[in-house]
């Protein structure tokens, strides 16, 4: 078995890295961050996927690590619309209760070029 450059599973597979948009936009961001911002009744363990640690640490990074953890906030090299990660949270010990207000996620994205 064997591939080369010019072989056609080649050609399509590195023209579907590059996908681009109806504008003719690379369906990518580059040099991005997420952040994770949790209520009072999580907190952020970690995340399981292909990122750095944004080393910051606030009220809503649990003390147990999971994955990438002791942060709020990861770096990426890039985003596409295939990027799939997972988010480990833990229920906070002073509530018994997981309602309302106390169970919110809010995940922001930040990046450069992109277009979806």
């Amino acid at each position: 078995m064997g591939d080369s450059f010019n072989s056609s599973l080649f050609k399509q597979t590195y023209q579907r890295a590059f996908d681009k948009d109806a504008n003719g936009q690379l369906k990518m961001g580059f040099n991005a961050t997420m952040e994770v911002k949790t209520g009072s009744g999580l907190r952020i363990e970690g995340v399981l996927g292909c990122c750095a640690s944004g080393n910051v640490r606030n009220a809503c990074v649990s003390d147990t690590e999971m994955g990438i953890g002791g942060t709020c906030q990861w770096k990426f090299c890039s985003l596409t619309p295939r990027t799939t990660l997972c988010a480990l949270f833990e229920i906070s010990a002073q509530r018994s209760t997981f309602l309302g207000e106390d169970s919110q996620v809010a995940l922001l994205r930040r990046h450069g070029a992109q277009s979806w």
